[in-house]
């Protein structure tokens, strides 16, 4: 049995590696821009004012970020847009699901949301849909990079370079002609 097992045994530790890369594995879809754009039903460049840990009426628990729109590329015009997801942090349970974004109060941000049956705004493409804005601080430009890089364990894809912030916003723009 000793001589069994002894031979089997990087067999076995192979399976286990495998098993646990996959259960740790998320699959960030590549989308492009424009793609994005002409998918979704709203486009903002806004801040995060608040997030919030809340349970639906089944007592799951879910986060409402709350974001204050400076400006609306795509869709109806708001100064407010709430959007939901499943990853939260509610008392000393943490949820967290593969691939969506991560949400910071103050943080300046391009959201690219459909809206669920519910009428919730949901970020498109799991953290794809999410860009932060951020200053270069040798030239002081605006640059915009998608969450999906982050997602995927930091390791940026093809296509998720940052992109100018104007650049971006001219691409969202040209997708409604």
């Amino acid at each position: 049995m000793r001589e069994l097992f002894r031979h089997h045994l990087p067999v076995l530790a192979a399976l286990g590696v495998l098993g646990t890369a996959t259960l740790f594995a998320t699959d960030i879809p590549l989308t492009p821009i424009d793609d994005l754009a002409r998918r979704a039903d709203v486009v903002i460049r806004g801040s995060v004012a608040s997030i919030e840990a809340r349970r639906d009426g089944e007592g799951r628990p879910h986060a409402r970020i709350e974001v204050s729109v400076a400006e609306t590329w795509k869709g109806s015009p708001t100064n407010r847009l709430n959007v939901v997801q499943g990853s939260t942090i509610l008392g000393q349970k943490q949820v967290r699901v593969l691939g969506e974004p991560e949400f910071r109060l103050g943080e300046d941000l391009v959201l690219f949301a459909v809206f669920n049956p519910a009428g919730e705004a949901v970020t498109l493409d799991l953290a794809r849909g999410k860009f932060a804005v951020t200053t270069n601080s040798t030239t002081g430009a605006l640059t915009a990079a998608s969450d999906g890089a982050k997602a995927a364990g930091g390791i940026a894809l093809p296509g998720q370079a940052p992109v100018a912030l104007d650049e971006l916003k001219l691409r969202v723009k040209d997708t409604r002609r």
